[in-house]
């Protein structure tokens, strides 16, 4: 509606009125709009920047708050997983190794499967771009067994990808077609066309 393309519109002005009013929980809601709002604008740096801001709310929020810190400290780890992106696309990979691992760090303060599952694929990337493919392997493949367990199909798919890549850039064609034709029946299920459009394009081009 008008009122949240307009509040979207002024998230960075809302973003720093509510973190130095020490309003976190709101700050960190409308900085990290304004984060993804610079992201889609490849204002990268500028990007980052909310991103940490983001991080640094939710956190105080959670150290004055005794309840509903698991949920503050999931919210972290999407917010990180967004930065480890930010991280890749400028060429900060140790930057991006440095965030997987607070995410799985705060998979075990928490004891959540489905972080701890999202740092093991962001390990799997992070190896993958420094062409360490088995070290690749390993840590999506731990990723998706972990997300499959929980029944996340629409997550397992971006492990099943991961995988296919990951053959695809070791030169592994059979196997790599094999992950990226498993995608298409679950990208069916959860009923993301686009998804499965990929499936079939990445297959074309093996």
């Amino acid at each position: 509606d008008i009122y949240r393309d307009r509040r979207r519109e002024y998230c960075e002005m809302l973003a720093m009125h509510f973190y130095k009013g020490e309003v976190f929980i709101k700050a960190a809601k409308y900085s990290e709009t304004a984060g993804d709002k610079l992201a889609g604008f490849y204002a990268n740096e500028e990007a980052l920047e909310y991103y940490n801001q983001a991080i640094e709310a939710l956190n105080k929020q959670a150290e004055s708050d005794e309840f509903g810190i698991a949920d503050r400290r999931r919210r972290v780890g999407d917010v990180a997983v967004k930065r480890i992106t930010l991280f890749i696309h400028t060429g900060k990979i140790d930057d991006a190794e440095k965030d997987a691992s607070y995410i799985s760090d705060l998979s075990r303060e928490i004891n959540d499967r489905f972080l701890e599952s999202t740092a093991l694929n962001s390990f799997g990337l992070i190896a993958r771009l420094r062409g360490d493919y088995d070290k690749a392997i390993e840590s999506t493949e731990k990723a998706l067994e972990i997300r499959e367990a929980m029944g996340r199909k629409d997550s397992a798919v971006g492990c099943l990808n991961g995988l296919g890549v990951i053959y695809w850039s070791k030169g592994d064609l059979e196997k790599s077609r094999e992950y990226f034709e498993r995608i298409i029946p679950l990208s069916e299920q959860t009923g993301n066309k686009r998804l499965v459009a990929d499936a079939y394009n990445n297959i074309s081009l093996i």
